[in-house]
């Protein structure tokens, strides 16, 4: 009879690994930092996580459900500025990498810059979640151009994705130039770009 996984234990060793892969990146983590870093012996981890690879699927799945959450609670609102309400994922963002001195940056992002020419199987689980973002900012759009905020002109899903092409990519200058001055600059970008469509 196989041992009865413990479940707190699991979200335990989720979290513990997505925070060193954000440090050290997913081929900078090993099994035996992990152990460690939980105060566990490296034979437990496999009774969780059949392999690596397997672990940081989970990871991903872990992080895209928190991070679905937030998105969720900023485009939700349809009583505000949509403009404004994209403007809060710039700075949310800003936030958190002030919050940590613009180190790590988003994990999924990095997974996605690192993994996707390695593992299939993770580049497919980044890539549905980004589409998930992408889709939530598209309906946001849809619907203020249903509403008449927009003029037809506005391409939702193609706005979305370049949207968040700017996001991610400010990301990664907050990453290498120290400061979160790429967050403001892509933010004003987007407003211009966006009240460019309004009627």
């Amino acid at each position: 009879m196989s041992r009865r996984k413990n479940t707190e234990l699991r979200k335990q060793i989720l979290q513990t690994a997505g925070q060193i892969m954000l440090q050290k990146s997913y081929k900078g983590m090993s099994m035996d930092d992990l152990a460690n870093s939980l105060s566990m012996k490296k034979a437990n981890l496999f009774h969780y996580f059949e392999s690596k690879e397997a672990l940081a699927l989970a990871v991903v799945d872990n992080v895209a459900i928190c991070m679905q959450n937030e998105i969720a609670d900023t485009l939700s609102n349809r009583t505000c500025d949509p403009i404004l309400t994209v403007m809060k994922m710039f700075d949310r963002n800003a936030e958190k990498m002030m919050s940590s001195h613009c180190c790590g940056g988003c994990l999924l992002g990095n997974l996605a810059q690192e993994l996707s020419d390695q593992s299939e199987c993770i580049r497919a689980k980044v890539k549905q979640y980004l589409q998930f973002w992408s889709q939530s900012i598209a309906a946001l759009l849809k619907h203020y151009e249903d509403q008449g905020y927009f003029t037809e002109e506005l391409v939702p899903a193609e706005a979305a994705e370049s949207i968040l092409y700017l996001l991610e990519g400010a990301t990664l200058f907050c990453k290498a130039q120290k400061n979160t001055d790429a967050y403001e600059h892509s933010k004003k970008m987007t407003k211009r770009y966006l009240e460019s469509y309004k009627r």
